[in-house]
């Protein structure tokens, strides 16, 4: 009798995991595609969240394809960063695309990459996420457009040309701002703006 390969714990907390994220993930897409379709509103309740925990989720979950793709993450995380109002999943989704995009915008370049991933409080207390890539970077004259729903660059059946618009529409939901900065052949920053966080301390209120 063949023995049977034996799943270790580690791997069947990482498969849960994973099986739990892509279904939230679906359902946020979801989401946000009835609201592009003018179908739904916004009823999403928001809490208290710690963006850099929300990051580390994200590459937790995904680090053997950044392993598998010889991705460098280098994590510049602002120790005690303030708590921004926001809805954990959703903020995963949106640090995610930001990092699958940077992923593809390496992997065209055809060299080993690194993505750096930093936060910090600005002087006037808004959360600053910036995820800088050493990808190929954008071209002048699409610049205008990655935004847009189901504009992609890639091939037919490779993209969908969602996830920056997911991330767009998402930043609109927590109610900050999406700036980008990149050259052609020079890598991509993406800088997003929190509104101002909470102090120390304060208590976790959910609102509406």
């Amino acid at each position: 009798l063949k023995k049977k390969n034996k799943i270790s714990h580690r791997d069947l907390l990482d498969f849960i995991l994973m099986t739990k994220h892509n279904v939230q993930r679906m359902t946020t897409i979801i989401h946000c595609l009835r609201k592009f379709s003018g179908q739904e509103t916004e009823t999403t309740t928001h809490e208290s969240v710690d963006l850099n925990q929300a990051l580390k989720n994200v590459l937790t979950m995904f680090a053997r394809k950044f392993d598998i793709n010889d991705i460098i993450i280098d994590r510049k995380f602002q120790k005690n960063l303030p708590k921004i109002k926001g809805n954990l999943y959703k903020l995963e989704e949106i640090c995610l695309n930001l990092l699958l995009n940077a992923l593809d915008a390496i992997g065209e370049s055809g060299k080993k990459g690194k993505i750096t991933i930093k936060t910090y409080e600005t002087e006037d207390r808004h959360v600053m996420l910036e995820v800088r890539d050493t990808g190929v970077g954008i071209p002048n004259e699409i610049k205008n457009k990655i935004f847009d729903p189901f504009f992609t660059t890639k091939e037919v059946g490779k993209g969908m040309g969602l996830g920056l618009s997911i991330v767009h529409g998402l930043m609109k939901e927590h109610q900050g701002e999406i700036r980008v900065k990149s050259q052609n052949g020079d890598g991509t920053t993406f800088y997003l703006i929190f509104p101002k966080g909470q102090k120390r301390g304060d208590k976790n209120e959910k609102t509406s």
